[in-house]
């Protein structure tokens, strides 16, 4: 994660002698989501979804309901980084919730859930 300010951290197990723990610590941002896009994935899952919004650095992971899957570097800005959809368990349609985890702890939810629609299949062929 990127530091957003240097802090100095005691301890004290009396209340009134504090030690220094040596360190450096930082100050950081959670990461927040605001949209992704797609919201929509095959049960057979395998597309690429764009989470957006700010702080997103750091160890991060997408959880599609319970299913926990690593995301790819996030962009240089930290404001998307993507997951690769996975298959719906038990290949079953519809909502499940979209949360982006942070250093495998804090997680960030989506309030509208990502939707499992039917395997995929053509429609039409053009040029006929």
């Amino acid at each position: 994660a990127r530091p957003n300010s240097n802090v100095v951290v005691e301890v004290t197990f009396n209340g009134v002698d504090f030690e220094t723990v040596p360190g450096p610590f930082a100050l950081v941002a959670a990461p927040l989501v605001f949209e992704a896009s797609p919201m929509r994935s095959a049960i057979e899952g395998g597309i690429q979804v764009t989470l957006r919004g700010e702080s997103l650095w750091g160890e991060l992971a997408c959880r599609f309901g319970t299913l926990l899957v690593p995301a790819d570097p996030p962009s240089l800005t930290g404001e998307e980084v993507t997951c690769v959809v996975p298959p719906s368990p038990g290949s079953k349609r519809g909502g499940v919730e979209l949360c982006l985890v942070f250093n495998s702890s804090y997680e960030h939810c989506l309030v509208e859930p990502m939707e499992y629609s039917g395997p995929a299949m053509a429609l039409a062929v053009e040029p006929r």
